[in-house]
């Protein structure tokens, strides 16, 4: 089934996108785009999609040569950002 681009659309977000654009760092808009894509299209559970996001980040902060904490830190502060239960 196809959806239409405006159901597709979340509010404040936009449209999900499957990967990180350009040279550039990511910001944290496309961090949720790249998260949503992953959690809402792919069907992919939240906890998956954060580690697949997460470890995008670091591939590209690794070829940035910019310092960061280790992953599973990163997993725990993005899953602290998300909806409580």
């Amino acid at each position: 089934m196809t959806e239409t681009r405006a159901k597709s659309c979340i509010y404040l977000i936009g449209q999900p996108q499957q990967h990180f654009g350009g040279r550039v760092l990511p910001t944290a808009l496309d961090v949720l785009k790249v998260y949503f894509y992953y959690h809402k299209r792919e069907g992919v559970q939240q906890k998956d999609a954060v580690k697949s996001v997460v470890k995008r980040i670091c591939q590209i902060c690794v070829k940035a040569r910019i310092p960061i904490t280790q992953e599973k830190n990163i997993v725990r502060k993005m899953e602290s950002l998300g909806p409580t239960r």
